[in-house]
């Protein structure tokens, strides 16, 4: 994944608003293909050069080891976009892609 090639990888996640959904890092961190890219991440280059932006002010916050455990990685019980569209026009589920 291109996460290997960054000296820097930023979660930009601010709390917003879409279609009265209220999203932000914790849906952010749901979905199986960002959960795919932390981990990644987290794998390739450790907690060096990794952080989350949360808020509007641009403030970053360094991912450490305390962060990482409070996060649910498992990629697979994810959200993926195909499911919740019940994979009309798609041949393949992300999750399978991702096996």
């Amino acid at each position: 994944m291109y996460v290997s090639l960054c000296d820097f990888f930023i979660v930009i996640a601010p709390p917003a608003t879409h279609d009265d959904l209220q999203l932000g890092i914790s849906t952010h961190l749901g979905e199986g293909w960002c959960r795919a890219e932390l981990l990644a991440r987290l794998v390739g280059a450790g907690f060096h050069g990794t952080f989350f932006c949360e808020s509007c002010d641009g403030a970053l916050q360094q991912v450490t080891r305390e962060t990482v455990l409070g996060i649910d990685l498992n990629v697979f019980f994810g959200a993926f976009r195909c499911c919740s569209l019940r994979h009309v026009e798609c041949s393949l589920c992300d999750r399978e892609k991702l096996r």
